[in-house]
């Protein structure tokens, strides 16, 4: 056990001089004892593990109590405490799946964070049609509107942004179609809108109204809208 925490300490700490700002997550697994044993809390049993690095992603077997029980043994690294969600629902507080923001809600209340394990469920699982996947996924994370807050990632301008989701039916490059097969890669994801998508119409997409302007000289201007 001191070579895995000589480990994590020399890992944190090259992390972030290699990486500025990245963080280093322990999962809520291995115990001190060297046991496969999830605490989904904090306890004497990963709490050294936590003290090494960034932050801790418990196991999603917990309960509300665990949770206010993390809260005090963190302190003032409560935020740095995630409360995992599995999608799937499997033991998972709430039940997962399109409940998952009970969770999301319970977690808020202890005063932790959430981390949620297996997205991808709004597409793997065998009872979604995958071609109706884009409604299956904005009707799965509409759900955590009223208990979460977008980080908002423009900080300046100009703002330069295809507003690419990080998947699509086909791949476009420089205005010309590469590809015809649907495609995901999340490193490709651009700025995204964050206006909360209520109220409209369609209760699971919001609409997009995005003033664009084009300087052709430094006297004039033009303005188009898309809807």
């Amino acid at each position: 056990m001191p070579i895995l925490k000589h480990f994590l300490t020399v890992l944190t700490s090259r992390m972030h001089t290699a990486v500025p700002n990245s963080l280093v997550m322990w999962y809520d697994a291995v115990t001190t004892d060297g046991d496969l044993q999830h605490q989904n809390m904090l306890t004497s049993k990963n709490l050294p593990f936590f003290d090494l690095v960034d932050e801790v992603f418990l196991n999603y077997w917990w309960d509300p109590n665990a949770l206010q029980r993390s809260r005090a043994t963190a302190g003032e690294r409560m935020r740095s405490v995630y409360a995992g969600i599995d999608v799937f629902g499997r033991n998972t507080f709430g039940g997962g799946g399109m409940s998952s923001g009970v969770a999301v809600e319970a977690i808020k209340s202890a005063g932790v964070s959430a981390a949620l394990f297996a997205p991808g469920w709004v597409f793997e699982d065998e009872q979604f049609d995958k071609k109706k996947f884009d409604e299956n996924q904005a009707q799965f994370w509409v759900q955590f509107e009223d208990g979460t807050f977008p980080r908002r990632a423009l900080s300046g301008l100009p703002l330069v942004t295809t507003f690419c989701a990080g998947s699509g039916y086909r791949y476009v490059v420089s205005g010309h179609v590469v590809s015809h097969k649907p495609w995901a890669n999340l490193s490709e994801q651009s700025i995204q809108l964050t206006e909360p998508s209520r109220p409209k119409l369609n209760p699971y997409f919001p609409v997009l109204k995005v003033g664009l302007v084009f300087h052709a000289t430094p006297r004039s201007c033009a303005v188009s809208r898309l809807h």
